[in-house]
């Protein structure tokens, strides 16, 4: 309706049909609508006046509808604010006749058009969500500050990113179990700043959850007290509490190793996993005998390959004949040396394309020598063995699943692996005997920790791993005496009941053995029948989700089923932590190398927030 009345501004309305123009005085039909009104004013007024002040009327009513509060009201201070502004009277003109005046438009500009709009000012319904995209944007595409200019930059740093870095910690604490494990790690970024990276993980219904606490400048020396003092900084700025913490999980550098113990606790210390099964790849590929020739000649070729364009060519084109599509072609990867599978990657990739490499090196006069058939036959013994180590880092890797319960069945599955690998060439016998002897040296005493405990209360596995039957007793008494620790916190809460009771029951004689003939009775259902009951059933599948099962029977035995979710909830490895620093990596380079340590804390953290949690944010 607000449109169709600039129509009429410029006719008198006659009657229901017809209207006179107030500039030429022409009878126009109107049939009950403004379509012959629209017509004359563009056919017969063709001059800047009328088209002029038509513009402005639409720009007028855009604005006015844009304005419009919650209850679809408009605001008429807007509506006159910017026609005002939009218009003005040629200079020099001093006609005062309605019927003949010339306007000049003027674009109003993007700030003061957003100031006449009620929900684009600060507190606004569209300021807010416009404000949240922005920083979901710049936190989740790691982008620069700058893609937010001028004021709203200055926004952004000053108001926007603290108030949603305090809620939304918030909103992780409120979801945390009672019990939680940490992962920490130090790193190092490009201009040689040092970083504490920490990060959080909780049970959350059947689901493991992941966060970050967040990545904490390192501004002294890397000793044990200085780390330790930063974990109990992390520890008070999130209100946590210690006795709630089950595990922290680093890798095994003296200063941090101490730094955990002198915080948590020895038990609660639990050495990476994973760095140990890199320890044990490092060290068998540097100690065979003649490997690392073989391994020197394959990198040779594949840095050929890589740094020849020409080469490259040659080797997609032998692809592109075999009819392999352009998305699915393979190419030569170079190994890193701080990351052992990576050469495995490298092995691997080079024997699939070994014949493709092979004709095209042939041609090439200056190309490094080529593999013959028996170093071919070397190199794939070499990757059978390593294989199952390299399947055992990704499985253990993982934070998703549970991953603590799986260390003793995967050692013994990878140990039967190579055991069954029968390599020929002096190369492979080597290789097999160092790593066998590596596994069993790292990991011959893991059934003496408590990483055991948690296998056990597995429903995948329990008791199968175990090669030695008193280590199993071993584990088992611990479990037994994780359920007698819980019966007797609820000897000391039905104590009192109890007496009560038994002091005012008039139906039988008085018995001063009857409190004890109670708690003995439980005793021995809480350490026997609940244990035993468990394991003697058999195991789920190996693709179950052990606590999906544990939900079928935690009625039976709820107090073990309370520690199993405790123990089942720890990762195994630091490997959480090396994913933080890859982000922070993306989040401080080159262009954004300006960036505090403190800024860039908050930017990891909320990197890291799930979207379900983001936009829960009041």
């Amino acid at each position: 309706m607000a449109k169709i009345s600039k129509v009429w501004m410029h006719f008198d309305k006659i009657n229901k049909l017809t209207a006179k123009c107030k500039i030429c005085g022409k009878i126009c039909p109107t049939a009950g609508n403004t379509s012959n009104l629209h017509s004359h004013l563009n056919n017969v007024h063709k001059n800047k006046t009328v088209t002029s002040r038509l513009k402005t009327d639409n720009l007028v009513n855009i604005v006015d509808e844009n304005n419009a509060d919650d209850t679809g009201s408009i605001s008429s201070s807007a509506s006159t604010l910017i026609f005002n502004e939009s218009i003005s009277v040629a200079s020099g003109s001093n006609k005062t006749s309605t019927n003949d005046f010339s306007v000049k438009m003027t674009q109003p500009s993007i700030e003061k058009a957003m100031n006449y709009v009620t929900s684009m000012k600060v507190g606004g319904v569209k300021n807010t969500e416009i404000t949240e995209v922005l920083i979901y944007y710049i936190c989740k595409d790691s982008v620069p500050f700058s893609t937010v200019d001028g004021t709203g930059f200055k926004y952004f740093l000053k108001v926007a990113c603290p108030l949603y870095v305090v809620p939304s910690r918030n909103t992780i604490k409120n979801k945390l179990d009672e019990k939680y494990n940490l992962t920490s790690d130090i790193w190092t970024d490009i201009q040689m700043k040092s970083y504490l990276g920490v990060t959080i993980h909780f049970l959350e219904n059947n689901t493991l959850v992941s966060g970050t606490l967040g990545a904490y400048e390192l501004d002294k020396y890397h000793t044990s007290e200085y780390i330790s003092q930063m974990f109990e900084e992390v520890i008070f700025e999130w209100g946590l509490n210690k006795s709630q913490i089950i595990a922290i999980v680093t890798d095994s550098g003296a200063n941090i190793k101490k730094a955990a113990k002198d915080t948590f606790g020895t038990r609660k210390w639990i050495p990476c996993f994973a760095h140990t099964i890199n320890l044990i790849a490092n060290y068998s590929i540097d100690n065979c005998a003649n490997l690392n020739e073989l391994v020197e000649k394959v990198r040779s070729i594949v840095k050929y390959v890589k740094n020849s364009v020409n080469v490259s060519d040659e080797l997609r084109q032998y692809q592109a004949n075999d009819g392999i599509p352009e998305g699915n072609m393979l190419k030569m990867i170079l190994d890193v040396k701080t990351r052992w599978n990576s050469l495995y990657y490298m092995v691997d990739r080079f024997l699939n394309l070994f014949k493709i490499i092979s004709n095209i090196l042939l041609e090439k006069q200056k190309a490094p020598d080529c593999l013959n058939t028996r170093e071919v036959n070397t190199l794939k013994e070499v990757k059978h063995l390593l294989q199952p180590l390299e399947d055992l880092t990704k499985k253990i890797s993982g934070d998703k699943y549970p991953t603590i319960s799986c260390m003793l069945p995967l050692i013994k599955c990878v140990t039967s692996a190579i055991n069954q690998i029968t390599p020929t060439s002096t190369v492979g016998i080597s290789l097999r005997s160092n790593i066998l002897g590596q596994i069993h040296k790292h990991f011959n005493v893991l059934e003496l920790f408590n990483v055991p405990i948690s296998t056990i209360l597995d429903p995948r596995f329990k008791n199968l791993h175990f090669q030695d039957p008193e280590n199993c007793q071993k584990t088992i008494g611990k479990i037994k005496k994780l359920l007698l620790a819980i019966q007797n916190e609820q000897f000391v809460e039905i104590g009192p009941n109890t007496s009560s009771e038994l002091s005012t029951s008039n139906n039988k004689s008085f018995d001063l053995w009857s409190y004890h003939t109670i708690i003995a009775s439980l005793q021995i259902e809480y350490r026997t029948l609940p244990l035993n009951d468990y394991l003697i059933k058999p195991v789920v599948p190996i693709n179950t989700n052990p606590f999906e099962a544990w939900d079928v029977i935690k009625s039976m035995h709820p107090n073990l089923f309370e520690i199993t979710r405790e123990k089942l909830s720890i990762v195994a490895t630091s490997v959480p932590s090396e994913r933080l620093f890859s982000k922070t990596g993306q989040i401080l380079n080159k262009k954004r190398n300006r960036l505090t340590g403190k800024r860039l804390n908050k930017l990891v953290f909320m990197s890291f927030l799930r979207e379900k949690d983001w936009f829960s944010i009041k």
